[in-house]
């Protein structure tokens, strides 16, 4: 178990699975938030806490949301709340290098597969790329709200939740009442959407095929059941859909680790007792039951080369669980 100073709301873990970056949310003594990196055979520190060293008056970095290892492992960005900043922090260094946007309120970071952009999409249905070469932004694009999707207007909506797939080739988005419309580069219009009756959507994974996406929240109905449903990337339509049946809780966060699709579960009980798990799936079939305890997941990230996943909790602790092939 590795631990953070305050509780874990954002995590990144390198393609081989040896380094995990930790971003939590503001340390109430400081007023920032901070960031660190784990060797994830030793579980200790690598380092110090990455702190926001500009000047005083600057305003430190807030709340975590997002991070975003580069393709060379040398940098990682971030997203935050509050102004909804964006920033590049030196690995090595352990700061800031650049500001790289305020007022983004990105729900999703990627980049590109060969590396040469960063890719985001904020709240309002803007849509960023940086060049990597000099870090400056070369897009700032609205997204066609008006055909978002052939059964809904994104236009009245904000985005809840969202994830680049295919080297960032691709785009996903997601409004909390289950409409979710598919873009391809260069996201001029939608691919097509479809919008999930009944459903409050929480988060969304791309699957290792490419071709598909999973879309998880809860059901729109008393006992707070979840959902979570099989999206076809390439020809947007549902495939399939698993509903909740033994009333584990609402879905908190999901990822991948190979092929199996990890969700991090958090459950109210009878007289104030609390419960958190993980499951695996592969497919529709569930094949894995991880319990967490009194222990509240914020985030989950998965690894496929080390066989791996690592839950982020409210307490700052950071759990690694290593599934069974």
């Amino acid at each position: 178990m590795m631990k953070h100073p305050t509780a874990v709301t954002a995590m990144a873990v390198s393609t081989d699975g040896q380094r995990l970056f930790v971003g939590g949310d503001v340390d109430p003594e400081t007023g920032w938030a901070v960031a660190q990196q784990f060797d994830t055979t030793s579980g200790k520190p690598i380092g110090g806490l990455y702190r926001d060293e500009r000047p005083a008056g600057s305003g430190g970095v807030q709340r975590f949301t997002h991070l975003c290892l580069s393709i060379d492992g040398a940098s990682v960005v971030s997203a935050h709340d509050s102004h909804g900043g964006v920033q590049l922090w030196d690995i090595a260094k352990g700061r800031i290098t650049a500001a790289l946007g305020q007022d983004c309120n990105l729900r999703c970071l990627a980049f590109s597969g060969d590396g040469s952009a960063l890719h985001g999409v904020g709240i309002s249905l803007e849509r960023f790329q940086w060049s990597t070469r000099d870090w400056q932004l070369a897009t700032r694009q609205i997204l066609d709200e008006d055909q978002a999707a052939d059964d809904g207007d994104l236009a009245t909506h904000s985005i809840d939740a969202a994830t680049y797939f295919d080297a960032a080739r691709g785009l996903a988005l997601a409004t909390s009442d289950g409409l979710v419309s598919v873009w391809r580069a260069p996201f001029t219009n939608p691919v097509g959407g479809v919008q999930l009756e009944g459903m409050w959507v929480e988060a969304l994974a791309p699957a290792p095929d490419g071709q598909s996406i999973v879309v998880a929240g809860q059901v729109a109905q008393p006992g707070g059941s979840w959902a979570i449903a099989w999206l076809n990337a390439l020809e947007p339509d549902i495939t399939h859909q698993k509903m909740d049946e033994d009333g584990i809780g609402p879905i908190v966060d999901l990822c991948f680790c190979g092929d199996l699709l990890i969700t991090a579960h958090w459950s109210g009980g009878p007289h104030g007792t609390h419960r958190g798990r993980c499951l695996a799936w592969r497919g529709q079939q569930r094949v894995g039951d991880y319990d967490l305890e009194d222990q509240r997941p914020c985030c989950v990230v998965g690894c496929t080369s080390a066989n791996a996943f690592w839950v982020g909790t409210l307490a700052g602790d950071i759990l690694r669980f290593d599934p069974a092939p």
